[in-house]
């Protein structure tokens, strides 16, 4: 069975409209259009942009941490299990 990130990796890019491209510190990033929807670092997280009220939702309840560089943002940080 492939890990989170090998699914996801594989999955995203067949998606209509979604482009990949490197991103910052070895990142893999996923567009729609001109809007990154998502990026992964390598198999251990996925940073992913959400409206703060989600993000600080999710973060309350333990399901996503603060983004590390914009955690003032929508931006929050899921590791891959």
């Amino acid at each position: 069975m492939k890990n989170a990130f090998d699914r996801l990796s594989a999955d995203l890019p067949t998606w209509e409209g979604i482009k990949t491209q490197p991103g910052s510190f070895g990142a893999v990033e996923f567009h729609f259009g001109h809007r990154e929807v998502g990026h992964f670092h390598g198999s251990s997280h996925a940073d992913l942009p959400f409206p703060t009220a989600i993000r600080t939702a999710m973060v309350a309840a333990g399901e996503a941490e603060p983004h590390h560089f914009l955690p003032q943002t929508g931006w929050v940080s899921l590791p891959l299990r």
